[in-house]
């Protein structure tokens, strides 16, 4: 489930003779979709890392992206974890344009988003995909991102605070 050659067989899936099929589309970084009155923004996706990021294509393939309703906005960042220096990459290719009210943790919070990224995106609540044990394992870095987050007034969110829920109007 986590090794490049699912993605092949999903691309072979979704393609006919090399080109997509008509009720497939590709995103790329840059994109901007009007969805039921979202806006989403595009910021990386596997198109983009798949030739620089060697074997761990899985993660850094992850799409990064951007949601926004009226004066709302949710940056998730899916499963990319901080290898190789994504996070700061991206950081300094879109700054404040990556500024978010909600921040949903890479790769559940571990070797995640960088202190720097967290400072750009200046989120006021963030969200840790993991439950609580993550905190507690010192093979993770999640505690650590998770006070640092704290530490500049961020609430933080994870399975043991569940439900959780964003309602955006």
């Amino acid at each position: 489930w986590d090794e490049p050659e699912y993605y092949d067989e999903f691309w072979e899936l979704t393609h006919t003779e090399g080109k997509e099929n008509r009720n497939f589309h590709v995103l790329k970084a840059g994109d901007n979709i009007d969805l039921c009155g979202l806006d989403i923004k595009v910021y990386s996706t596997f198109s983009e890392v798949k030739d620089n990021y060697g074997d761990d294509i899985a993660n850094l393939g992850s799409m990064l992206f951007k949601v926004t309703a009226g004066d709302t906005s949710v940056l998730y960042c899916s499963d990319i974890h901080n290898n190789r220096g994504l996070y700061d990459a991206l950081a300094d290719a879109y700054g404040d344009e990556l500024k978010a009210d909600y921040l949903q943790m890479g790769h559940h919070g571990n070797n995640s988003c960088t202190e720097y990224f967290m400072d750009v995106v200046n989120p006021t609540y963030a969200f840790f995909d993991c439950p609580d044990a993550f905190f507690e394992n010192p093979d993770y870095d999640s505690k650590e991102n998770k006070e640092y987050l704290e530490n500049k007034g961020v609430i933080c969110y994870s399975f043991g605070t569940a439900p959780n829920e964003i309602i955006i109007k």
